[in-house]
C-alpha cells in the first residue's frame, strides 16, 4: 500500500462497543523517518491534534508522567461553557513519541446548574 520497500509497521485498532467507528494508529518501524520538530507545533498544517475523553483526568496525567510522557501543561479548565449543555471541560495536552499533539479531556456538570 505504501510502495515502500521492506516496510514494517505496528498497527493498533481502537473501537468502542456499539459504535460505528474505528481509529487506526500506525507506527512505522522500517524504513525509519526523521522527526521534524515543527510537526509538533499546533499551527503546522496536517494532523496536529487528536482528543480523547476520560472520567479520570488527574489519574491519566499521573500515569503519563510515570511513563515519561512530554506533558505540555498541567490540566486547565476551559473558561466558558462547552456545547449545548454548557458543560465544564478540563483538559491537558501531551505529545506522543512521534510528536503528535494529543488532548485528554474530562467533562463535568453544567455551568448553568452550578454543578461540576
Amino acid at each position: 500500500v505504501t510502495n515502500l520497500p521492506n516496510c514494517r509497521a505496528k498497527c493498533v485498532f481502537l473501537s468502542a462497543p456499539g459504535q460505528d467507528f474505528r481509529l487506526e494508529l500506525l507506527q512505522y518501524l522500517a524504513p525509519t523517518g526523521e522527526a521534524l520538530e515543527i510537526n509538533s507545533a499546533p499551527f503546522t498544517p496536517g494532523l496536529r491534534h487528536l482528543a480523547f475523553e476520560t472520567g479520570e483526568l488527574d489519574a491519566v496525567v499521573e500515569r503519563l508522567k510515570t511513563w515519561g510522557a512530554d506533558i505540555v501543561s498541567p490540566p486547565v479548565e476551559v473558561p466558558f461553557p462547552v456545547g449545548a449543555a454548557g458543560l465544564r471541560k478540563r483538559l491537558f495536552y501531551f505529545h506522543d513519541p512521534e510528536g503528535v499533539l494529543l488532548e485528554i479531556a474530562e467533562y463535568s456538570g453544567s455551568y448553568r446548574d452550578g454543578n461540576g
